[in-house]
């Protein structure tokens, strides 16, 4: 082979046929939300024949979407199904389906049989694999889709490459800013549900404040540096799935009977605190239920630190015995309005 000459790049293949079908039928749904962000997974796929549909003016449906996981043979007697119940339910204008493989030529042949023909009136297409693994490749965000659905070593080979990049010289501000630049960049890709802001202030100084919309952060402070990550939803079910529900746990000695004095106020009056909790402090913390990139870090580090709770709306407060194990999950309103968000500092915080 002439060494001039560079080997043609392909597009990733994934492992579309192998997936579970509610996997599959995820996947599919955030990829049609790249191209058409104001499309809306109704509350109940079950019975409409659409997990996702784009609404249009006066409570019409411009177009649906129906994951059809057949990595085998196509059932096109549930495809039709599926359709009629559509039409039923939201009347489309434009029908799509997807499909895990491509369709042969006998298949084509059948589909058009069934969906395109004098009987049908709206328009019905299909986006097959060749299709989806296009958009899995063809942006950043469905790159992002690419890694929170599959294990993708091209892609551990970009996070390598941002993690030297990361490492180069720092003597003068444009370098801090360039050292900056793969970090954005990891982040802005790092999964279909959130967005990952992230900031880096003098501890103890002036901070930037949560971004708009943050539903938890996470910060590591060490020695004057303090480094944060907010996890900004990008809809509303990232929130439905990944919305912060944290587990709070007394311990039965004095230092539990302190921090449930501590935490009366948030349930009393709604208002934020800032606890240590871990060994000695009386308190324990979990997280059962994060954003997807903090997941791991969190895990990691639930042994100790602090965690802040921020405003919320007030409860009954509960007896100091219901503290041993009170589960405070924020909900979707109060996680999608302005305010302080859960934040959380690991060892060596101060």
């Amino acid at each position: 082979m002439d060494a001039s000459r560079l080997a043609a790049k392909t597009t990733r293949r994934y492992d579309l046929e192998g997936m579970p079908d509610e996997e599959f039928e995820r996947m599919c749904a955030r990829l049609v939300r790249i191209e058409f962000p104001l499309a809306v997974r109704p509350a109940s796929t079950g019975d409409g024949g659409a997990d996702v549909r784009l609404p249009g003016a006066d409570d019409t449906t411009e177009r649906s979407w129906q994951a059809k996981h057949f990595p085998k043979r196509i059932h096109w007697d549930k495809c039709k199904e599926s359709l009629e119940r559509c039409r039923r339910v939201w009347d489309p204008r434009h029908y799509t389906f997807c499909f895990p493989r491509r369709l042969s030529e006998k298949e084509q042949k059948t589909f058009d049989r069934h969906f395109r023909n004098s009987e049908v009136d709206i328009e019905v297409d299909h986006w097959n694999a060749e299709e989806l693994e296009a958009r899995l490749d063809g942006s950043e965000l469905g790159q992002g889709v690419a890694h929170t659905f599959f294990e993708d070593p091209a892609l551990d080979k970009e996070r390598m490459a941002r993690a030297f990049r990361a490492q180069g010289p720092l003597d003068t501000t444009g370098d801090a800013l360039e050292r900056m630049l793969p970090v954005g960049d990891f982040l802005r890709r790092e999964d279909a549900y959130f967005f990952y802001p992230a900031t880096t202030h003098q501890t103890g100084g002036p901070a930037p404040p949560p971004t708009p919309g943050t539903v938890m952060s996470v910060a590591h402070i060490e020695g004057s540096t303090t480094s944060r990550v907010d996890a900004v939803p990008r809809d509303e079910e990232a929130l439905e799935r990944y919305g912060p529900e944290i587990t709070l746990r007394t311990t039965a000695d004095e230092a539990g009977e302190r921090a449930a004095e501590l935490l009366r106020p948030v349930f009393e009056r709604g208002e934020p605190v800032r606890l240590q909790h871990g060994e000695g402090s009386g308190l324990d913390v979990s997280f059962t239920n994060v954003p997807p990139a903090l997941e791991h870090l969190v895990a990691e580090h639930e042994g100790g630190g602090y965690v802040e709770l921020g405003a919320t709306e007030p409860t009954p407060p509960p007896p100091p015995a219901a503290l041993a194990s009170t589960s405070a999950r924020r909900d979707r309103s109060r996680a999608s309005r302005p305010g302080r968000p859960a934040r959380a500092w690991w060892p060596g915080s101060a």
